[in-house]
């Protein structure tokens, strides 16, 4: 961020800034089934205002045996909302990969 001409850089949002939803801390454990996690996630809220809507996408990388990316699968699903402004969520979502 750069700062305004006689000011200076802050993390604060203008008074009445929309929602925007910040991706913070993940956790990744395994799941019941195979080729599948738990991924929980906590989201935050940097604007003013709620978050109604949302959606998070996760990109769930296929390693082959010599260690080669075969393929990323995206898997999309829906934000915990509503996230008031200056809040945050948590939610955990099971992903998985088909065999």
């Amino acid at each position: 961020m750069r700062p305004a001409p006689g000011g200076s850089a802050s993390s604060s949002s203008a008074p009445g800034a929309p929602a925007r939803l910040v991706v913070g801390a993940l956790h990744r454990a395994a799941g019941a089934q195979r080729w599948c996690e738990k991924v929980t996630v906590t989201l935050a809220n940097t604007g003013d205002r709620a978050a109604t809507a949302g959606t998070i996408t996760f990109g769930t990388h296929v390693i082959g045996l010599p260690g080669a990316d075969w393929a990323t699968v995206r898997s999309t699903r829906a934000a915990p909302v509503p996230v008031p402004g200056g809040g945050s969520a948590k939610a955990t979502w099971k992903v998985c990969v088909e065999a």
